[in-house]
């Protein structure tokens, strides 16, 4: 997930962004930071934004913008701990574009 994080990673898009994002899985999380139009990935076990997917895959697919978002979120397939604008900025930090599809 961190290979495709950093991948995608488009910092013109995540200049609004300051916070520190966990990235939940049923069996696991991937937490990072972004601040100043940079991504990390520090070793912390809390996180400000915490979104929580069904699986890695489903993740790719969302963040990739080969699956809605407002439908996963209305069919409760993607939650967040209450801050949805800088869900939906989050998401938009990580469209580079066809070029780097799932």
């Amino acid at each position: 997930m961190q290979e495709f994080l950093e991948g995608r990673f488009f910092a013109d898009a995540a200049r609004e962004l300051a916070t520190d994002v966990e990235f939940r899985f049923p069996d696991h999380s991937v937490f990072c930071d972004i601040r100043n139009r940079n991504l990390s990935f520090p070793d912390i076990s809390s996180a400000d934004l915490v979104l929580y997917f069904e699986s890695p895959q489903q993740a790719r697919g969302l963040l990739s913008g080969t699956l809605d978002p407002i439908t996963a979120f209305m069919e409760s397939r993607l939650r967040a701990n209450g801050h949805l604008i800088r869900v939906f900025q989050l998401f938009a930090a990580f469209r580079r574009g066809d070029a780097n599809s799932v």
